[in-house]
C-alpha cells in the first residue's frame, strides 16, 4: 500500500504453521525499519514483544495488520487480537 509509511492502512497475508517450532523470534513484519508484528515459535507478539495470540498448528492463518490514526490493530483468523499505538517514521532512500 502507498500509505504504509504514513497513513492508513491494512495489510493482510497468509501463515502456515507446521509445527510448534521452539520458542526463537525468527520472522517478523516491519515498517519503516521498526518491527510491528514478531513470530516466535507458534506465538504471535506485537513489535514490543508482548503475545498476542498462538497460532493453530498445522493450519493455514489468515493476519492481518491495520493502521488507523496512529493505532495499529493485529487480527488472527478474522478475530480482533490488540492495539498498540504506532507513529509512522518517514521512510528514507
Amino acid at each position: 500500500p502507498s500509505a504504509i509509511t504514513s497513513g492508513d492502512f491494512t495489510m493482510q497475508f497468509r501463515y502456515y504453521q507446521s509445527a510448534t517450532a521452539a520458542p526463537v523470534t525468527d520472522s517478523y513484519v516491519q515498517l519503516s525499519g521498526t518491527d510491528v508484528l514478531k513470530f516466535d515459535g507458534a506465538s504471535l507478539k506485537n513489535g514490543s514483544g508482548a503475545a498476542l495470540a498462538s497460532m493453530p498448528v498445522g493450519s493455514w492463518n489468515e493476519i492481518a495488520i491495520s493502521r488507523y490514526k496512529g493505532v495499529l490493530h493485529y487480527y488472527l483468523n478474522g478475530v480482533y487480537l490488540s492495539s498498540i499505538s504506532h507513529n509512522p517514521v518517514p521512510f528514507r532512500r
